[in-house]
Parts: structure tokens; C-alpha cells; sequence
């Protein structure tokens, strides 16, 4: 029973957490267009290689993994971590004592927004996490999955799932900005629009919706 408790609350969570990053991710790959042609060029590039979808051929998509940090950096999950303390704790170089049962909000979306760690932090910048790039950011600024022993235990779940709906759909499908996008590569909407529209070339009955995205079949 615990363990099917567990499996299902990783499996909740996953698909939260997962569908809302991927949503803004479809979001920024509208606006940003070469991003989006470039992992394509990537997963096409890939495919050849492995002949199919697999675990290790996964792990090889190293540009996509560079846009999934870039997306989880600009809009985690959870804004906020918390975290209770077992016992007292005293802060070293300080004189300050959390005391125990002390609960310790960690800003996960103010450190990632912050210029002080990530200059230009308000704008997507995928190239931010390139390997030279990536080894400069301080250690424990980036945390959208949480840090230390009690991570996301769910987070290699999560990325991979993303992983296989980013190939997938890509490599069938062209996202593209229904709003105008400005020279800083943001949208600009009307409230009330609908997330997603679909613009098939095939021939099939669509309903009209005000969106935010629309996707064309490659």
C-alpha cells in the first residue's frame, strides 16, 4: 500500500509539474523561433544515431537539456520551497540560531530571477547553460527541483518526461506566436486568450479559439 501511496504521488506530481513547465516552454519556442529549429535540428540529428526512442538516446539531447534548465530557471514549479529544521541549527560565520521546528522558506524564483546570478535574468537565454557557462553559476542558486539529500525524487522522471513530449511532438509539429512578438522576443495578449490552437494542413474540423500558440503540422 505504500509503496502504490508513493507511486502515485510521484506520478500526481510529475504530471503537474510537468505540463505547466512544458506549457511554458510552448510558449517560448513560439517566440523564439531559431531556439526551436535548433532543437529540432538536434532531435533529427539524434534519431539517426539511436534509430529510436531511448533512454540513452535521451540523455544525448544536450541542447534540450539546455532549454528545459533555461525554462525551469525562469518559471519553476514552486516559486518558494520550505523546509522545517529537526533541530537547532546555527548558521556558521553568524549569530544566528534556527531553532527547531523553525520552518525556512528558500525564494527558489527570486534567487533564479535575480541579476546578481544570472545576468539578464528576466529574458530566455538557453545559451546561459552551456558547459563553460553552466560552471560559473554559483552552487545552490539553481533549484527548481529543491537541493541537498530531500531533492525532487521525482526529477529524472520529470525531465525525461518532458524529454519524450518535446521529441515527439517536434519532430511532427511548428509552434508559432498568434500575438505579436517585440525585439525582446515577448508576446503581447489579449487576457482572455486560449492557450493553444491547432492549424492543420490535413484535412479535419477545427473550432476557432483565441490563442496564445499555434500549431502547424511540419
Amino acid at each position: 500500500m505504500i509503496i502504490a501511496a508513493n507511486a502515485f504521488i510521484i506520478f500526481l506530481g510529475g504530471y503537474e509539474t510537468t505540463s505547466s513547465t512544458l506549457a511554458f516552454l510552448f510558449l517560448e519556442l513560439a517566440a523564439h523561433q531559431d531556439v526551436q529549429e535548433k532543437m529540432r535540428d538536434e532531435i533529427k540529428e539524434v534519431y539517426q544515431k539511436y534509430g529510436k526512442m531511448s533512454y540513452e538516446m535521451l540523455q544525448d539531447l544536450t541542447y534540450m537539456d539546455m532549454v528545459i534548465q533555461e525554462i525551469l530557471r525562469l518559471y519553476p514549479p514552486f516559486p518558494t520551497i520550505q523546509r522545517m529544521c529537526t533541530k537547532d541549527y546555527h548558521i556558521p560565520g553568524t549569530d544566528v540560531v534556527l531553532e527547531k521546528d523553525t520552518i525556512v522558506v528558500f525564494p527558489t524564483l527570486g534567487l533564479h530571477r535575480d541579476e546578481q546570478y544570472f545576468p539578464d535574468a528576466d529574458s530566455f537565454r538557453p545559451c546561459r547553460w552551456s558547459a563553460g557557462a553552466e560552471a560559473a553559476i554559483k552552487a545552490g542558486v539553481y533549484s527548481p527541483f529543491g537541493d541537498g539529500p530531500r531533492y525532487c525524487v521525482g526529477k529524472r522522471f520529470a525531465l525525461n518526461q518532458m524529454k519524450c513530449c518535446l521529441v515527439e511532438l517536434l519532430s511532427h509539429v511548428r509552434l508559432t506566436p498568434v500575438s505579436k512578438v517585440d525585439e525582446f522576443g515577448r508576446t503581447f495578449v489579449e487576457p482572455r486568450m486560449k492557450p493553444f490552437e491547432v492549424n492543420s494542413r490535413a484535412p479535419m474540423t477545427l473550432h476557432p479559439a483565441d490563442s496564445r500558440v499555434t500549431i502547424t503540422l511540419l
